[in-house]
């Protein structure tokens, strides 16, 4: 093929050849784009699942200071009812071994 040829070729391919290189670059790009919207998205979802964590931890945390509170409530109770009951076994002059 005579340099001539090779010449009209590669003239009758630029068109060709451009547009697949924009078609490439265009392609790149919006890789690019995806790309960074695909991290800012797993930041987003990183920080949403850090704050449920943190939501759940001090969801539980309530329900344990919650928890604390009727035990404690509940010693109390229990410690008013052990007072009750000695009170009533002095009064029967009954003690703990007979019952």
């Amino acid at each position: 093929m005579s340099e001539q040829g090779g010449e009209c070729i590669e003239s009758n391919m630029k068109p060709y050849m451009d547009d697949y290189q924009s078609t490439v670059d265009g392609v790149l790009q919006r890789q690019k784009a995806l790309l960074a919207e695909f991290s800012s998205l797993t930041d987003d979802i990183n920080k949403l699942s850090k704050k449920a964590h943190i939501d759940e931890l001090t969801r539980i945390v309530r329900c344990l200071t919650e928890t604390q509170q009727n035990l404690e409530s509940a010693g109390s109770l229990l410690q008013s009812i052990e007072k009750r009951v000695e009170s009533i076994e002095k009064t029967l002059g009954v003690d703990d071994y007979d019952l």
